[in-house]
Formats: C-alpha cells, structure tokens, sequence
C-alpha cells in the first residue's frame, strides 16, 4: 500500500499528495520502492507549508497544490541533476558479459562505423556531427551559433550521409 501522508495534515493535502507521488512513479526515473519517500517528502512540505495558509486569501486546495507543485518541480529538478539523473544510471549487474574485444562487439563496432562515417564529412558538418554527440540539439544551437533551420538542414545532411555509409537506416527520423 505504501506510507499514507500523516492524519495531522489536511484533507486536501493529502489527496493531493497521493495523486502527485502517483503522477511522479515512472517519470524521471522514480520507480514504486520511491513512493513512501516521495509521500513524505510532499507530506513534510505541506506541514511546513501549513503555518503560511490564510483562509481569507484563498482555499486550501489551491494553496497546497502550489505548494506541492513547487516541491514536486524541485524533487524532478534534483532527480535529473547532471550528476543524478537515474536514467543514465547503468547498475553492475547490467554490465555482465559486457567485456571489450577488438571488433566482436555491437557497441565497439557501431562506434567504428560512427566514426568512420564522421571522418568522411566535409570539415563543417564532422564538428558538427561531434558536437551531436555531446550535447542536446539546443546546446549544439548555441555554441555552434547556427539557427535552428539551419541546424535541421545540416542534421538531415549528417544523417544521409550516415545512411549513405550504412550506419543508419532511412526509416529513421531526424529531430532537432
């Protein structure tokens, strides 16, 4: 069932706390064995919160939905910290088999071809194509000072030449 957000605290906050932990599961790598310490960390909030409510102002729901909402905003924020994030997590038992042989395996080999296929773009393009594989397409944007349109013009080249050399199929769509 998992840890129900504490009696002292208001209706209203805790219906809302059940519904953001439920919301939150499976999102930003939060899984089911995070529930109990999501509903505390919203229960905790919420009680800290409870001394700043004036009923005058407004109601109850609306006041600790905005308070759930900004701690809700700070949990995801902390959960997908560059140093944090749990989607790139990768565990030590996922690594099993995981053993560097010249050429025999998939990941060696697709980085060869990556880089094979890099090394035969025209000079413009190739630092382009490695900036693509650092950053997000926004950052590529910026540093690169390139327009959006023009950054879409220059992944779509990226991306048939890449098919040209076999490392891509032309079934894949290329998003910027």
């Amino acid at each position: 069932m998992g840890y129900a957000p504490p009696s002292d605290i208001d209706p209203a906050a805790r219906a809302l706390i059940r519904h953001k932990v439920q919301r939150l599961l499976g999102q930003s790598g939060f899984t089911r064995t995070d529930q109990d310490d999501l509903t505390q960390e919203l229960a905790l909030a919420a009680h800290r919160a409870k001394s700043q409510f004036d009923a005058t102002r407004g109601n109850a729901t609306t006041f600790y939905d905005s308070v759930l909402v900004n701690k809700v905003r700070s949990i995801v924020g902390h959960a997908r910290a560059k140093k944090r994030d749990h989607r790139c997590e990768r565990h030590l038992r996922n690594l099993d088999g995981f053993v560097w042989r010249a050429d025999t395996t998939p990941y060696l080999q697709m980085k060869l071809d990556v880089n094979a296929a890099l090394a035969t773009l025209p000079s413009g393009l190739r630092a382009l194509g490695m900036r693509f594989m650092q950053y997000t397409p926004a950052e590529v944007s910026r540093k690169s000072g390139m327009t959006r349109g023009k950054l879409r013009q220059a992944a779509r080249q990226i991306a048939e030449h890449f098919e040209t050399a076999g490392v891509m199929s032309s079934n894949r769509e290329v998003r910027t």
